[in-house]
Order: C-alpha cells, then structure tokens, then sequence
C-alpha cells in the first residue's frame, strides 16, 4: 500500500484555489491468471476557500482551510477494501475465443 499527496485546482481555477488530495495506491498480484489490479483511493485532506468544491464542502478546521474527512478514517476505509477483496470469477481475465 502507497500513499502520496498532490495538490489539484479544479478546471482552471488556479494553483491559488488547489485542494490537497491524498491518493492511496494498491497493487494486487494474481498470479495464477497472470495480471495485477491497481486499486486507487482519493480524498480530499483539505479544500482551498478559492476551490469551487468549498461551497459544497461541510467540515472546517478553523484555518480557512476545509476538510473532508480524517486521515486515519480514510487509511481503515482502504485497508478494509483491500481485507474485503475478493475475486468470484477468474474467466474475467482469460481471452475469448
């Protein structure tokens, strides 16, 4: 599991107005059919006031800034995703005839 920052303007509103995005990575080998899964997680650690996503945005940290949800919320969240996967058909990752 990998997990790294970036900051993101929406449309073209600016570096000004960028949100703080944490991306949450996941590569799960299959080796049995020969393939990788790649699960991705975003959200939000905190949103500009000058970011169009503050208007609909609800909690708010007393720096101005908005924040989606906790951290640690967010890492259970993946975690259990990835605790919870689970394939129920391999012929999805073999080739048609």
């Amino acid at each position: 599991m990998l997990k790294g920052r970036q900051l993101v303007a929406k449309y073209r509103e600016g570096a000004q107005a960028a949100n703080t995005i944490q991306v949450w990575l996941a590569l799960v080998r299959l080796p049995s059919v020969k393939t990788d899964i790649l699960i991705t997680l975003n959200h939000a650690l905190a949103i500009s006031p000058l970011s169009s996503s503050s208007s609909s945005s609800k909690n708010n940290n007393g720096s101005g800034s908005i924040v989606a949800q906790r951290e640690e919320d967010v890492q259970i969240l993946f975690s259990t995703l990835l605790r919870s996967l689970n394939v129920v058909d391999y012929s999805i990752f073999t080739a048609s005839s």
